[in-house]
């Protein structure tokens, strides 16, 4: 059984089985919004997921949630979905943040979770999602582009790295 949703205080031994994969690759990037070693324990990292939602829980940053997608009992990737943007997410990071883990690939999960996440933000009733991907990663291009993605102007940040970037229309 498939479901898309948020963590649970039940679900610790999933989550540290699926956060596991990422830490066992080399040159993994791990997505921001799961990466738990900035927590002092697994409760404390729940917390913040659950706070993040409010408009006021962090200077800086809009409210987002995070979302996981089970298969059974296993996690097999997560998205972050931004409620707004800001200028920052206007040029690298967009609406939605999403990974598969490692050992979840070329499964079909990235379109799946990648299309929860569009639902939940035209529940939201955003009309336009952006979403963004790092020019080298054709995989994540190639999802949005399925989704409906339509790529607009790349970005270049003062480092040299390239973002590709697409609106996804929700109307």
């Amino acid at each position: 059984m498939q479901i898309f949703r948020e963590l649970k205080s039940e679900d610790e031994a999933a989550f540290f089985r699926y956060i596991n994969q990422w830490y066992l690759q080399e040159e993994a990037v791990i997505p921001t919004a799961t990466e738990i070693k900035r927590y002092k324990n697994y409760q404390q990292f729940i917390k913040y997921l659950s706070s993040s939602k409010q408009a006021d829980f962090n200077p800086g940053f809009v409210p987002n949630s995070t979302f996981f997608l089970f298969i059974g009992d296993e996690i097999v990737g997560a998205s972050n979905i931004r409620h707004e943007l800001n200028e920052g997410l206007k040029e690298v990071g967009g609406h939605i943040g999403y990974g598969v883990a490692p050992n979840e690939r070329n499964k079909g999960y990235a379109t799946t979770i990648l299309e929860h996440s569009l639902a939940y933000l035209k529940k939201m009733q955003v009309h336009e999602a952006l979403i963004t991907c790092n020019q080298k990663n054709h995989f994540s291009a190639k999802v949005i582009i399925k989704c409906g993605g339509g790529e607009i102007a790349l970005y270049k940040n003062e480092e040299g790295g390239i973002t590709r970037r697409f609106w996804i229309s929700l109307i």
